[in-house]
């Protein structure tokens, strides 16, 4: 009566409008298959498109996450997109959510907590936005696809001037060969890393933070590099990284026969993810598609690293991570 798939697109429209982390898209997913519900990367996208971002915390804001709690905390997120939201579900209070903002509401809830504020020199409106004039018209979250696969992006850690981004590929099959590389200065501008087997299958899913901080703490990388990846990234990460890769390369995916200076091309308007050229050259789409499928006709994959122990059984048996990374 709690758990249903109403109260799920709640967090998922709260998720948005916060800004909130794409390990939610692990999350997620795994705890709704054990309820028995099938969860949509389809309807994330949906909502992340309706649902402004509004909250001005960081790593996507300007504000420390206690200043949040000061201006009202979730459920003055939740109050501010009421219009938004499934109020009819049930909560472990016994009442609704709409029923709880009602309540907050009457007990001056909303007022008192935002005298704390005033410590800090501060309105709830300097950290908590309305819809109306939010922060950015669209959630965190975009959905991309393309012939690559399918993969995604928290748009509000991306600086706009990569919102449309066409690159050559620099590919790398481990976290530590990426960071040498962009350590000793072989990654040039406009480029777009790619980072394979580091997908569940392969390799348990780590973070790839070390990666995303090279790329995003460097003046000159943060508006010029992507990362595109099958692994999965911290909640602080920031910058133009792609994750959570499906098909991974372990599996047959694109990303495993990319090569260097193959064009990679990343639409964020579009929700589109793509290799637009071979070796430098732009070529048809017809074309791209018969080289690639060329490619993946003669690979081989590499051995999975964990043969034994937890790690091994969890890589032998992993689910994608499009449905959860959890063990089938």
């Amino acid at each position: 009566k709690i758990l249903t798939e109403e109260a799920f697109e709640n967090a998922i429209i709260v998720h948005a409008a916060m800004a909130g982390s794409t390990n939610a898209m692990l999350h997620l997913p795994a705890i709704m298959k054990e309820l028995g519900y099938k969860f949509s990367l389809k309807r994330v996208s949906e909502i992340n498109d309706e649902v402004p971002f509004i909250v001005n915390v960081r790593p996507s804001g300007e504000y420390p996450a206690n200043r949040l709690w000061f201006a009202g905390g979730v459920q003055k997120v939740m109050l501010e997109l009421k219009d938004y939201m499934n109020l009819d579900c049930m909560t472990i209070t016994g009442k609704t959510v709409g029923e709880n903002l009602e309540n907050l509401e009457k007990t001056g809830f909303f007022k008192k907590r935002p005298l704390f504020l005033e410590n800090y020199g501060l309105k709830v409106n300097d950290v908590i936005k309305s819809t109306e004039a939010p922060i950015a018209k669209s959630g965190a979250i975009v959905v991309l696809r393309g012939n690559i696969g399918t993969g995604i992006i928290k748009r509000s850690a991306v600086d706009e001037s990569m919102f449309n981004f066409t690159g050559p590929a620099r590919g790398f099959d481990s976290q530590s060969d990426a960071l040498k590389a962009i350590f000793e200065g072989e990654i040039m501008g406009g480029e777009c890393i790619i980072l394979r087997y580091e997908g569940p299958r392969a390799n348990g899913m780590p973070e790839q933070f070390y990666v995303t901080e090279a790329i995003s703490s460097n003046e000159k990388f943060n508006t010029s590099v992507a990362l595109l990846t099958d692994g999965r990234f911290s909640g602080a990460s920031r910058g133009p990284c792609i994750g959570h890769m499906t098909p991974e390369a372990i599996d047959g995916g694109v990303l495993a026969v990319i090569e260097d200076d193959d064009m990679i091309h990343i639409d964020l308007n579009k929700n589109r993810l793509d290799v637009v050229g071979i070796k430098g050259e732009k070529l048809p789409e017809e074309e791209i598609l018969k080289i690639i499928k060329e490619r993946l006709s003669v690979f081989k994959a590499p051995p999975r690293k964990y043969k034994s122990g937890l790690l091994g059984l969890y890589t032998k048996y992993a689910a994608s991570a499009e449905e959860g990374g959890f063990m089938q």
